[in-house]
């Protein structure tokens, strides 16, 4: 993955959370909301759709 907008010293980070999908939204989300307040540039939340995608899942990208 190339980024041009990174500083030549910085390192791009991306990383997958997985939550059960019976979780509350609302719990997901407050879950989502402690990632952004630590600092995680992007933070996408995914609903469960089942029978593919039964968890919840949370995308974070940023940098280190």
């Amino acid at each position: 993955m190339t980024d041009t907008t990174a500083a030549p010293d910085t390192l791009a980070v991306s990383k997958t959370v997985t939550v059960e999908g019976s979780a509350a939204e609302a719990d997901v989300q407050a879950q989502a909301q402690q990632f952004r307040d630590m600092g995680w540039q992007s933070v996408t939340v995914t609903a469960p759709k089942p029978p593919s995608q039964p968890d919840w899942t949370i995308q974070l990208t940023g940098f280190s």
